[in-house]
């Protein structure tokens, strides 16, 4: 196996050509520094899908990987405050 690109292009272009929510949330269970330069992108991805996995709650949506996302990546306070809640609950 041989790869020109960084340990950064590769996890970019992993989350970039994801089709599943579920894969492209993987991303966080990498290191923040590895995904630097898409984090504007993660960041609106989040924002953008995070309303319908709270109200379809699928099972790949644990709250294990509801405690990886992180407060910065949230601007509606009252939806990361949905996120932290739910993640305690279910623990």
């Amino acid at each position: 196996f041989f790869d020109t690109r960084t340990a950064s292009a590769h996890v970019a272009d992993r989350f970039m050509h994801a089709t599943k929510d579920e894969q492209q949330l993987e991303i966080l269970m990498i290191n923040e520094g590895l995904w630097r330069d898409i984090r504007g992108d993660v960041k609106s991805w989040l924002e953008e899908r995070l309303p319908s996995w709270l109200e379809e709650g699928p099972t790949w949506f644990s709250a294990y990987k509801r405690s990886l996302i992180p407060d910065w990546a949230i601007d509606d306070k009252s939806l990361l405050s949905r996120i932290r809640n739910d993640a305690v609950e279910a623990l």
